[in-house]
């Protein structure tokens, strides 16, 4: 055996302890709230390990998986670990509700099978063979070229968020992200921030590569338009901090190693900590004191209901049935009026919620339930490993696209946006998110058409 084998087996059989004992750990810390549903959190401890496993094996690895870290990150301190404790306390966020043993276990269950299937696609993505990129340079913009984008970017930003009505965009955040405006508006609001945000990490790439006056009014005028059109009070919490994540990926000046075991170190924390304290400012509660307990928060906010989601959307399921792929059609045809389209249908959260008598319907979808809903128990094993394979590839042609920075871009923005992705509902966010993607994209058409042409040689 060679001495490159001997350090694969080593490094995967480390990776197997550290995930097992992480499942122990979590699992013995949750009879400190209580003993309830002992088979569920059982399930629910044996599905941190194939995401604590990812992270740790991307830990040790040199390539970019940003996607697929931040992806894993949620499924562990926002759906796994709070579900754990709730589970053992007997009573979920939202209205102190408590469930039957079975549609807990089957919750629980669920979740496992998303949480294993979905990070055998992601290496499966990467096992696949290497493909040879057509041309492996890369690509520059000319600071004219990048400049003239970062205005006409704030410009187009700004002239959206005019037409729309400035008032959109500088009230304090009261119901959400994506429930409380039509789906039509939603998405105009979100590509104005969407332009934004381009011009605004455009600008930062051009001042760290050309430190001169005009980049330095190009970086201060896109922190400005930014600023206003992204106005934080008014933003839901998953998508201030995606920015901030996408922004910290691209630009902290950390290696990847570094970068990645920040991130894996304070993401839980800040869950814990900025998470209800943003939250507290955001609801216009400023001149408020701030009071917080961690253990209340893991039990009883609405932030962490995603477990509780997936119960939701079990018991609705074995109701009414699977829906053979209706929520996702719906989703991914958001822009498509619902007067048009009378079978359209609404967000998974929000008929689950309904449908277990909620009165309150702007209410989370994660991953594992939306899949379920729409291809039940055969479902999760399929689509979970379909979309670890689009989480890989993302991050695979990322990796092997290092030089290009739209390519970077792109991925640093999906790897901050995973946690609203992974949360749902995706009808509620797959448009807005898809817009910030879509505009992050154009700096692909600008680096491949106003590239830094070769000076010219004179004769």
């Amino acid at each position: 055996m060679s001495k490159a084998t001997n350090i694969r087996i080593t490094k995967s059989i480390s990776a197997i302890s550290i995930s097992m004992a992480a499942s122990a750990i979590v699992l013995s810390l949750s009879f400190f709230f209580g003993n309830s549903y002992s088979t569920a959190r059982v399930i629910l401890a044996m599905s941190l390990a194939p995401c604590v496993y990812g992270l740790y094996s991307s830990i040790n690895k040199p390539d970019v998986k940003w996607f697929e870290i931040f992806s894993n990150l949620y499924l562990v301190s926002i759906l796994i670990i709070p579900g754990i404790f709730q589970s053992a306390n007997g009573f979920f966020p939202f209205y102190r509700m408590s469930y039957d043993e079975t549609s807990v276990t089957a919750a629980a269950a669920i979740t496992l099978m998303f949480c294993t299937t979905f990070n055998a696609g992601c290496a499966l993505a990467w096992a696949l063979p290497k493909q040879q990129r057509a041309n492996p340079k890369a690509t520059t913009l000319s600071p004219g070229s990048a400049l003239l984008l970062i205005f006409g970017l704030c410009l187009l930003s700004l002239a959206i968020a005019s037409v729309i009505g400035i008032d959109k965009f500088v009230n304090f955040r009261r119901e959400g992200f994506g429930i409380a405006l039509d789906p039509t508006k939603q998405a105009e609001i979100q590509l104005s921030r969407s332009l934004s945000f381009c011009a605004l990490i455009l600008s930062f790439h051009l001042f760290g590569k050309i430190k001169s006056p005009p980049s330095s009014i190009s970086l201060l005028i896109s922190i400005v338009v930014f600023s206003f059109v992204n106005f934080p009070p008014a933003l839901a919490r998953f998508v201030l901090f995606g920015y901030i994540i996408s922004i910290f990926i691209l630009f902290y000046p950390l290696s990847a190693y570094f970068k990645k075991i920040f991130s894996i170190v304070f993401y839980p924390i800040g869950v814990l900590t900025l998470f209800p304290y943003i939250d507290h400012l955001t609801r216009g509660n400023v001149r408020k004191d701030f009071s917080f307990s961690p253990g209340n928060y893991i039990i009883y906010s609405g932030d962490l209901d995603s477990f509780q989601s997936v119960i939701n959307i079990y018991n609705w399921i074995s109701r009414d049935g699977i829906q053979l792929g209706k929520q996702l059609l719906s989703s991914a045809l958001f822009f498509i009026p619902r007067e048009m389209w009378e079978g359209k249908s609404y967000p998974t959260g929000s008929i689950a919620a309904l449908k277990n008598g909620y009165s309150y319907s702007n209410i989370s979808a994660p991953m594992p339930g939306e899949i379920f809903s729409d291809f039940g128990w055969l479902g999760l094993i399929f689509a979970g490993a379909a979309t670890g394979l689009i989480v890989g590839a993302v991050d695979r042609t990322a990796n092997f696209n290092q030089g290009r920075f739209h390519t970077m871009a792109l991925c640093a923005t999906l790897a901050g946006f995973a946690a609203i992705l992974f949360r749902g509902s995706l009808m509620s966010i797959l448009g807005p998110v898809a817009l910030t993607v879509l505009s992050c994209h154009l700096l692909s058409l600008a680096e491949t058409r106003l590239r830094e042409r070769p000076p010219q040689v004179s004769t």
